[in-house]
């Protein structure tokens, strides 16, 4: 990590503490803090930061080994009865945008009732049977106030160790920062533009990683920065064959792998698996990051 890019963590985390608090920024309108925020990121560069190596029981967990849902589609979730309508709509667009990407021959993402804010205190708490889209006005002190937002997942990894290994997806939430962010449907301004964001968070929720490397920033809605005034609203090609070929479906821009990524999907006799959580991290700085973790359950 760069200088530039460690001063500016330092300083998001720092007035986000400092305001939440005490009485040093209190005074500091919600929207005069996001235009503070937007300042401090003129100073960050682009880079791209993997997480730390994290083990379990079974040994190192493989950060690059694929993930993917093995249950049937579509996926049930539930939008935020605090977004507004425009929000709303947006939101049901981008989730049209990935079955259009694939000529309509698979329904990723279909929506249940709205569902109300929770807390965010407790992220494992989300592992609650309701895989939500949240807009968090109080972003959780756990995660970074440079996050536009963040998909957290949460499955089990399976053939651990071997060029096979993969994580089963067994639940995801994805949550926007509105609270040091401004975000955008109308194209008017001010903010990010909040169809890029969903799209790109959509991604990770049905199994995509980040597309790290500067060439895909225009080949690829998975490269894990977008500018203030960048619009991406569908799926490009590199996306397209990415899901085509994690779930064997034919497309006219899939790889002709498909076959073959059913095969490297299978679990091995025997293989019980172990709980995983993985977060990715949508940075306007250009920061690349996820992690993965163990993870163990709590039961009520």
């Amino acid at each position: 990590m760069t200088e530039i890019s460690f001063f500016y963590l330092i300083s998001s985390e720092f007035l986000k503490k400092v305001r939440s608090r005490s009485k040093v920024l209190n005074w500091i309108p919600r929207g005069k803090m996001k235009v503070l925020i937007h300042t401090i990121l003129l100073l960050s560069v682009l880079a791209c930061n993997s997480s730390k190596p994290q083990t379990t029981s079974s040994g190192a967990i493989n950060a690059s080994a694929p993930y993917k849902w093995t249950a049937a589609f579509p996926r049930t979730m539930a939008i935020s009865s605090d977004f507004d309508a425009n929000e709303h709509t947006a939101i049901n667009l981008m989730s049209t945008a990935w079955k259009s990407s694939v000529s309509n021959t698979v329904t990723w993402i279909s929506y249940g009732a709205d569902t109300s804010e929770v807390s965010l205190n407790n992220l494992d708490a989300l592992y609650d049977g309701v895989m939500g889209v949240y807009k968090a006005a109080h972003w959780p002190s756990t995660l970074p106030g440079s996050a536009l937002a963040v998909t957290q997942i949460f499955g089990r990894r399976y053939n651990t160790g071997s060029s096979t290994e993969f994580v089963n997806i067994e639940h995801a939430d994805i949550l926007v920062n509105d609270d040091f962010y401004d975000f955008d449907t109308a194209d008017t301004g001010p903010g990010y533009d909040l169809r890029t964001v969903i799209l790109h968070e959509m991604g990770h929720f049905l199994g995509l990683q980040h597309k790290a490397s500067s060439s895909n920033s225009t080949l690829s809605i998975m490269y894990p920065s977008i500018g203030s005034t960048e619009a991406k609203r569908a799926p490009k090609a590199l996306d397209i064959s990415d899901i085509s070929s994690k779930y064997g479906i034919a497309s006219s821009s899939a790889s002709p792998a498909a076959i073959a990524q059913r095969v490297k999907y299978e679990i091995k006799s025997g293989d019980v698996g172990e709980a995983v959580k993985i977060i990715y991290e949508l940075r306007a700085d250009g920061t690349c990051v996820h992690t993965v973790e163990p993870f163990i359950k709590k039961h009520n």
